[in-house]
């Protein structure tokens, strides 16, 4: 195995040394200059320097799938559907966007899970003033909201946290916004709310900008989705395979060093322009329930997502689950 690349495509067995011996030295020359540009081209990972991003921004950040000899391109988007319209069009290889956005790429493309960020549900909150009279969603009837129209938050809060205060389509306005501009909208006043995303939640709470009327893990833990491009899998599967390995050890990283991970996470939001403190960024990852394994859980989940949407015409059929939820890559990879 050359940096996590199997020299035989097609799985064969016999090893490298083996195989060369009974070729001819241009032969094995020729071979050997394929092998390396193929073990040297770099997989591509689309990301958001969100929270929601924030397994793949310390990835690529800290060089952990370097280490571990795999070369990685970033890609950022400003959203997760730019980044799925990539993988798509077949310009990414590897992204991360809630479920509902997975699915349509799964309907559109042939996406496949690999693995999960986490829950992101403690992520997202709907903002309003420090000052704002308005105390509960139900006081937003009429206003205007900022949101990402067609996103998955904007789903979420559409389908399943304003029905629960009275809430329908129609009796408030949504104002299509980006992310990272959605507190301006709300401290300039041309809006009365905004479905908000960490690490802008956070920021907001800390600098007195806004303040937060309710969070959404209530109402959908909303799992944040680790996707292949179409036929990323079968055409190089042992990249696949040692990039989960990367995120693995993202995950561990996370977990048992959260200040690390922190630092890094400051260190880019701050090379972006956030001005933004390791205290603050801590609060917001301590909001993302980082986790990999797609349980069963999660597939109950995607299932019931996927039942909606075919519902309501935006896909046109279920997903066939075997070839679309591999698990079967991420153990591979926690093997070793």
């Amino acid at each position: 195995m050359v940096n996590g690349f199997s020299p035989m495509e097609g799985g064969g067995r016999m090893d490298r040394r083996t195989f060369l011996t009974g070729m001819s030295g241009a032969a094995a020359g020729l071979l050997l200059t394929r092998w390396d540009a193929r073990a040297a081209e770099p997989v591509r990972l689309g990301y958001q320097v969100n929270i929601w991003g924030s397994l793949s921004v310390v990835a690529l950040k800290s060089g952990l799938f370097e280490k571990i000899g795999l070369p990685v391109e970033g890609v950022r988007a400003p959203v997760g559907r730019q980044t799925r319209d990539a993988m798509v069009a077949g310009r990414v290889d590897f992204g991360t966007f809630a479920v509902p956005t997975f699915l349509l790429g799964v309907d559109k493309g042939g996406l496949v899970a690999v693995a999960l960020a986490g829950n992101a549900g403690k992520t997202v909150h709907v903002l309003v003033r420090p000052d704002s009279p308005i105390r509960s969603v139900a006081d937003l009837k009429g206003k205007r909201i900022a949101t990402g129209v067609g996103s998955s938050t904007d789903e979420v809060f559409r389908t399943r946290v304003a029905p629960q205060f009275g809430l329908t389509e129609g009796s408030y306005e949504p104002v299509n916004t980006l992310e990272p501009d959605k507190v301006g909208v709300l401290v300039a006043r041309q809006v009365e709310a905004s479905v908000s995303t960490e690490p802008f939640i956070s920021i907001a709470e800390e600098q007195g900008l806004a303040r937060s009327l309710v969070s959404f893990e209530a109402y959908d833990p909303i799992p944040v989705v680790l996707a292949a491009g179409p036929g990323v899998p079968e055409k190089r599967r042992e990249a696949v395979v040692q990039f989960l390995r990367g995120w693995i050890a993202t995950a561990r990283l996370f977990r048992e060093e959260p200040q690390r991970a922190a630092e890094i996470m400051t260190e880019v939001l701050n090379e972006r322009g956030y001005k933004v403190t390791p205290s603050v960024v801590s609060k917001a990852l301590g909001r993302f329930d980082v986790q990999v394994e797609m349980g069963k859980d999660f597939r109950a989940y995607a299932a019931a997502e996927a039942e909606t949407l075919l519902k309501a015409g935006r896909i046109k059929a279920m997903p066939e689950w075997g070839k679309t939820l591999r698990s079967d890559l991420l153990e591979q990879a926690m093997k070793g």
